[in-house]
């Protein structure tokens, strides 16, 4: 679903009058005024579900009259098969009760207990009124974004933060300096505070539970619980990595007729069209967008002619940019809640057309962290700034050293002391959260899941999910946890950079996976400039020596065709008199720069830019 939103009273005199206050909050989760919604109020608790553009919310929303239970999802969520399978010795429960029904069912044996029972990508609440209790609890990896604020009488939440904005129930909101360092040092913020002060997120796999007006915050899951099993072998590691994704991709494929799929010249979306094809072919609505002749659009159309499947390529060319970039920016940064900048917009561009064909979409997003071997090099997904001190368990030392540098030279005219405290506080607390791993592969992996995930790709998601809600085999718990057992997830031991036997080791289990399940996707090209067959074959080995020296000659072609859209953004920010509180100037020729902008426009479209 596209959002979920409310108020949770916390004095016995119970919520706000003025209803007036919930519908500003239900306006502000929504990317569309036409978008449906369902919600309930009492005097303990206002919840509201908004459904995506073009679907009802009915099936996210369920009230047990019996019991007096209401249950609310935001996402999408699957029942375990433990549970499914008592479900189906249970005769007290209807063979079609609602997924809804089920976890409400659930709930009333199992208590907080019944979100290990859970999967999926999800924000869920459980109200009992009977028992003046409210659950609100997200997925193990937390991949859409909660936010929420504590007062005295209130605990505001939403999966929007211009939601909590609009309620007026925060007086005088305030921009966070400190998580504005953060994201423009780390490349996003990787603590659990959010862009206005007194408002946090919730971290993954968390329950908040109010009850006689008392909050309680717990975690009912941590990576670390994963670690320390026996590992796999090779062969065996091949065998377990095709069940789980096959498993994983099964579970999505069954929830619509028709599904959407992001392809592009990659290896992460063929592994993923791979186990797509054969079962669900004429049911696919493939998409991608690119220059008209990048890599990502030219090699989705060989393979889609050739394999007889919906395809549709977005050209990312003038007329749109021209026509379409400038709102669809606005609007991929007022969605994500200020996370994602404007050159991220070609996801919700294209979206916005596909969610017509399905609201259900298929991605490889996470493949390339979950199987590319070593230590990764500092990029915009997980950076430098992120690495270093991953490696070194938050070293409080280095980092006081680091911040310091960069406050002094993009943030002068702030008390830098003040703020430095700030920060360093919240390293310490991540410090203390990622003491428990033993090494650096351990944190890295930790890191990756429960930060990374829901900070980088999760607040991506949560930009285009009024249209589509995203999902990857390769973030589905049951995967991962198989996944840690096999041989590729130790190939991160130790932390260092991937040795050529390494890459060899990667780019194999790609070509295997896809040879086992769809075996004439080996031979199609990729943007890689070699077949994923060349890493099965001793001449193929040569093929890819060539294309790799190849690729150092060349440079790189644009295939967002993203080149004009600085200009573009710049341009519309000087119309609109948009103005921040720092020079953005000094981040130019820095990776921060796009987001400098980005975040410059969110502030000031929600009166935060002072």
């Amino acid at each position: 679903m596209a959002g979920i939103t409310g108020i949770i009273a916390l004095k016995p005199d119970g919520l706000v009058r003025d209803t007036s206050i919930f519908e500003r909050m239900i306006v502000g989760i929504k990317a569309e005024v036409t978008q449906e919604h369902s919600s309930f109020y009492d005097e303990n608790v206002f919840v509201s579900i908004v459904s995506q553009t073009r679907s009802s919310p009915k099936a996210n929303f369920y009230h047990d009259q019996e019991y007096g239970i209401i249950c609310a999802l935001d996402g999408f969520c699957f029942i375990d098969e433990q549970a499914a399978a008592g479900f189906a010795r249970d005769e007290s429960v209807p063979k079609d009760a609602s997924t809804l029904a089920k976890i409400v069912h659930l709930y009333r044996k199992l208590g907080e207990e019944v979100f290990r029972h859970l999967r999926g990508s999800f924000n869920l609440l459980i109200y009992d009124a009977e028992k003046r209790r409210t659950i609100l609890a997200n997925d193990r990896f937390g991949f859409y974004p909660m936010y929420y604020a504590q007062s005295a009488e209130y605990l505001i939440f939403s999966s929007k933060l211009s939601s909590i904005i609009d309620s007026g129930l925060i007086q005088s909101p305030q921009a966070d300096l400190a998580s504005i360092v953060e994201h423009l040092y780390f490349g996003y913020v990787i603590s659990e505070h959010s862009y206005i002060r007194g408002v946090c997120t919730l971290p993954n796999a968390s329950v908040i539970k109010v009850e006689d007006c008392q909050v309680a915050i717990d975690k009912y899951w941590k990576m670390a619980s994963e670690y320390g099993r026996n590992p796999l072998n090779k062969k065996q590691s091949i065998e377990a990595v095709d069940q789980g994704l096959r498993a994983a991709i099964s579970r999505i494929a069954q929830v619509d007729e028709a599904l959407l799929c992001s392809i592009t010249g990659g290896w992460d979306s063929r592994v993923v069209l791979s186990y797509l094809l054969p079962q669900a072919r004429k049911r696919l609505n493939c998409y991608s967008f690119g220059a008209g002749d990048a890599p990502d659009v030219t090699i989705p159309q060989l393979i889609s002619s050739k394999e007889s499947f919906r395809y549709r390529p977005f050209s990312l060319d003038q007329t749109y940019l021209d026509n379409d970039f400038i709102a669809a920016a606005q609007d991929t940064i007022r969605l994500s809640s200020g996370t994602r900048n404007y050159k991220r917009t070609h996801y919700l561009y294209a979206l916005r057309e596909m969610g017509e064909y399905s609201q259900h979409l298929i991605s490889g997003i996470f493949g390339d962290q979950v199987f590319k071997a070593g230590r990764p090099k500092g990029n915009v997904v997980l950076s430098s700034a992120i690495l270093n001190p991953l490696e070194s368990n938050f070293d409080l030392d280095y980092l006081n050293t680091d911040l310091q540098s960069f406050l002094k030279a993009f943030l002068p005219e702030h008390d830098s002391k003040e703020l430095l405290s700030e920060l360093l506080n919240r390293m310490a607390s991540l410090k203390d959260q990622f003491s428990i791993y033993a090494s650096a592969p351990e944190r890295y992996i930790a890191f990756r899941f429960e930060i990374n995930l829901r900070r980088y790709f999760g607040n991506e998601a949560s930009s285009y999910n009024d249209y589509a809600l995203c999902y990857s085999p390769f973030t589905d718990y049951d995967f991962v946890k198989t996944w840690l057992i096999t041989f590729y997830a130790g190939q991160l031991y130790p932390f260092q950079p991937a040795t050529k036997a390494m890459q060899r080791n990667s780019g194999t289990l790609y070509a295997t996976l896809v040879k086992r399940n769809y075996k004439p996707l080996i031979y199609y090209p990729t943007a890689r400039g070699y077949t994923m067959a060349d890493t099965l074959s001793f001449f193929g080995s040569f093929r890819i020596l060539l294309a790799r020296l190849q690729r150092e000659k060349n440079a790189h072609k644009d295939a967002f065709s993203t080149k004009d859209t600085v200009a573009l953004f710049q341009n519309m920010l000087a119309q609109e008199n948009i103005k921040c509180s720092f020079d953005i100037g000094r981040f130019k020729g820095t990776n921060a720069y796009d987001d400098a902008l980005s975040l410059c426009y969110w502030l000031a479209i929600n009166g935060l830019a002072k």
